[in-house]
């Protein structure tokens, strides 16, 4: 998500729907007596609320977890830390930062709160080099690592509310392991069909897929680096459309520009399904595992 305008969350309506059907599934983590937590809850600090949220997930009511990212207002990769986000990262006890270059600015407000918290980076928890896709959220095996090292972490700083950690890290897996299993199910379809995207934010769960990503490079590039797409870029995509040569369109609808406006009117007009995607997690849908479900269901249903 760059410089570009963002556009309101009123267009997540039909996904948030998602979530109301499958409340239970918000709220289904294991609760704990609150005499077996500590007074004052261990504190977690997340760069952006897809990581609060799993954290949250995993350690329950024994957690007090903050996201300094939560609103689709803000644009994680330029955010300028404040004196109440320094004091933030000062007195947690965990931090969580994405990493891959998408925040850098977590980093120089570690080193410059002096924390001696622990620190999961989770681009560098699974190798994922600096100028890669930063958007790990959209994987399903990033998430599933970040999970497993929560829980190892938040162990480690209460010894004593190990299985409980335990416990809600394994209810938590499960349910990332069944959203792996609706794409395997999938798989033989979706390894024959063809994508094109207007951004690379869901492009770690498409690859999980196995699509094939016909994007032309130079939009691609373009867009990633927040530049003018060039005229022939726009018309080699344009007549991919046109062509039917994709079985999917993937728009970030947090960005509004005419361009991408131009491709979802030709997707409209092609009947090519469109599948909106977004960087930011409404808060409305809990934890990020319902969040991907109802891009899956989506996929899955325009797939079949």
């Amino acid at each position: 998500m760059g410089k570009k305008h963002l556009r309101a969350f009123a267009a997540l309506g039909l996904l948030i729907s998602f979530c109301s059907v499958a409340l239970t599934s918000c709220t289904q983590n294991s609760e704990v007596q609150t005499s077996k937590c500590n007074d004052a809850p261990i504190s977690v600090l997340a760069t952006i609320n897809q990581w609060g949220s799993l954290a949250k997930q995993i350690g329950g009511a024994c957690v007090q977890v903050d996201s300094v990212i939560s609103s689709p207002s803000q644009d994680p990769h330029e955010y300028e830390p404040n004196a109440t986000d320094i004091a933030k990262f000062s007195n947690s006890k965990l931090i969580i930062i994405n990493g891959a270059g998408y925040d850098e600015w977590a980093i120089k407000a570690q080193n410059q709160s002096g924390s001696n918290a622990k620190i999961i980076n989770v681009g560098q928890i699974n190798n994922v080099e600096q100028g890669a896709n930063p958007h790990l959220f959209y994987s399903l095996k990033y998430i599933e690592k970040a999970a497993e090292n929560i829980n190892v972490s938040l162990s480690e700083i209460d010894s004593n509310l190990k299985d409980y950690f335990e416990k809600n890290y394994n209810e938590t897996i499960e349910k990332y392991y069944a959203l792996d299993k609706k794409i395997s199910v999938e798989k033989e379809k979706s390894n024959s069909k063809k994508v094109g995207v207007s951004e690379s934010v869901a492009n770690y769960l498409l690859e999980e897929y196995g699509f094939k990503n016909l994007t032309p490079q130079g939009f691609a590039q373009s867009v990633a680096n927040e530049g003018e797409v060039s005229a022939n870029d726009l018309n080699s995509f344009s007549q991919l459309i046109n062509g039917k040569k994709i079985n999917l369109f993937i728009e970030n609808i947090q960005e509004e520009n005419n361009t991408t406006d131009q491709l979802v009117n030709l997707a409209k007009k092609n009947k090519i399904p469109i599948i909106k995607v977004t960087e930011s997690m409404d808060e409305n849908f809990g934890y990020p595992d319902i969040w991907l479900a109802s891009i899956i269901e989506n996929i899955n249903s325009a797939i079949k």
